[in-house]
């Protein structure tokens, strides 16, 4: 199945994926997620602190090792996704200024805590919010590029990357250098300018003569020369015929 290739290509950074492989995975996950936040629902609902504690922690953990696992056929199908399109994979920085804007948020956390507890003026916060608000920005609109990325087709035929990995026909992408599209002219050339070789056709010579006891195809099934015998044709030594003893019998032709 297309959602389960990226798993079997776990690392695999080269070559091309399709549409089909790199959504069909994207929306695998999303429900993994979805399952994980109804079973978070479905313990808090219950009413019981034990059961609420014991699920949340469970699925903290499931999430955890779901993002940790499926961290890096991400990035693998993304880069094969990029590949498609014909661009190269390091196009998936674009996706560096969303972390930037995460890690933004680490100094507006630590210059909040310790406002109080030191009499840190508003100017740090202020200038760690405007920072975060930049990144934050920036990211959003580099996300909008690699979606447009990821949703476009990818180039028909074969490219710098490799084949198509949508249309199954064969690629003949190696007979576009000139030099090797000049030799194979040229050898169709040749070809065609050597003479043919002369062939006799086929001719059997029936031999109804009640007399002969010979074969009635001369040998060979060639017809002779000159008017000679079929005993006296040229044919290989493999296919002579043995000469008819004196004293074999003949058979009678149109009497009883």
């Amino acid at each position: 199945m297309l959602m389960l290739r990226p798993l079997l290509r776990y690392a695999d950074f080269q070559g091309r994926a399709h549409r089909a492989e790199y959504w069909q995975f994207t929306f695998a996950q999303l429900i993994v997620y979805v399952l994980l936040v109804a079973m978070v629902i479905g313990a808090v609902a219950s009413g019981k602190p034990l059961a609420a504690t014991g699920g949340l922690t469970v699925v903290l953990l499931l999430a955890v090792v779901v993002a940790l696992g499926c961290f890096i056929p991400n990035l693998a199908v993304t880069v094969r996704r990029l590949h498609d399109s014909g661009k190269s994979g390091w196009w998936i920085l674009l996706y560096a200024p969303g972390l930037l804007a995460h890690m933004s948020l680490w100094p507006i956390a630590v210059t909040s805590a310790l406002a109080g507890k030191n009499g840190l003026s508003a100017g740090g916060l202020e200038a760690a919010a405007a920072n975060s608000m930049l990144f934050s920005l920036t990211s959003a609109a580099c996300n909008l590029v690699m979606l447009l990325f990821m949703v476009l087709p990818g180039q028909t035929g074969s490219n710098r990357f490799g084949p198509d990995p949508k249309h199954s026909e064969p690629d003949i992408s190696v007979f576009d250098d000139e030099r090797r599209n000049a030799r194979i002219d040229d050898a169709i050339a040749r070809a065609k300018s050597a003479p043919g070789q002369t062939r006799q056709s086929h001719v059997p010579v029936f031999d109804f003569d009640p007399r002969s006891n010979g074969p009635m195809i001369t040998p060979y099934g060639r017809e002779t020369q000159g008017g000679a015998s079929p005993a006296s044709s040229s044919s290989p030594a493999g296919w002579a015929q043995p000469a008819p003893s004196a004293n074999a019998p003949r058979k009678s032709f149109g009497r009883r």
